[in-house]
């Protein structure tokens, strides 16, 4: 799974290296955070009247038929290979698809001896963000003034480079992934597949974090710097 990540690299940085005509003020006031927790908000891209804008949507997918805020409990992750077949992310999946762009994320694993959870930091080899795929849906909820927009991250198997700290990962866009994937409509099952299998073992390094990010109210760059 995926239940915390990283985003420091500047709006008009992911604008330029990514070719995303519109940002949101959003996202352009959107402050670096080293410790994005579940209902937060972070950056994402979207294609909307095939032009990718980058906005700020909150981290728990909601699907359309969610009336209410508590209605139904929102979701962070989607399993990638049944989302597309589960009622709460189907249509999504076909219809409503982003980028998360994302500096780095967090796993924790079982010190064997210990049995204390250690949390290790996950990045690009060569430094660029990670695109990891995700689904977003704007909902009309009843007890609120504005449309809600939530997103999931997708996640897939870990790939035998980092099945040892966690059996799950993110779904990492390759780069020229990334339009397909942002492409509105339906995937065809092929096309699906090939976008959400694992990422190559040699992509991502990763190394041990301080335990100061198990806690939601610390947020700042020591988090990712290596014990």
């Amino acid at each position: 799974m995926c239940g915390r990540f990283v985003q420091f690299s500047p709006a008009s940085l992911l604008a330029e290296i990514y070719n995303i005509s519109e940002v949101t003020g959003s996202a352009q006031i959107f402050k670096p955070s080293y410790n994005i927790t579940p209902s937060s908000s972070a950056m994402v891209v979207v294609n909307e009247r095939q032009t990718y804008k980058l906005d700020c949507f909150k981290w728990g997918f909601l699907p359309k038929w969610a009336v209410k805020l508590n209605s139904v409990k929102p979701m962070i992750n989607a399993v990638s290979e049944t989302a597309f077949e589960k009622k709460f992310f189907a249509t999504a999946v076909k219809n409503t698809r982003c980028v998360v762009f994302m500096d780095g994320y967090y796993e924790w694993s079982k010190d064997v001896t210990s049995k204390i959870k250690i949390p290790y930091y996950f990045r690009r080899k060569d430094k660029l963000p990670i695109a990891a795929a995700g689904i977003y849906e704007k909902t009309e909820v009843s007890d609120t003034l504005m449309p809600q927009h939530s997103f999931a991250i997708l996640t897939c198997k870990a790939n035998e480079g980092l099945s040892g700290i966690h059996s799950r990962m993110p779904v990492i866009l390759r780069e020229e992934h990334i339009d397909k994937w942002l492409t509105n409509g339906e995937l065809n099952n092929y096309d699906y597949d090939q976008l959400v299998s694992p990422i190559d073992p040699g992509v991502l390094d990763f190394y041990k974090v301080s335990t100061l990010v198990n806690s939601p109210a610390n947020n700042n760059e020591q988090l990712i710097v290596p014990v």
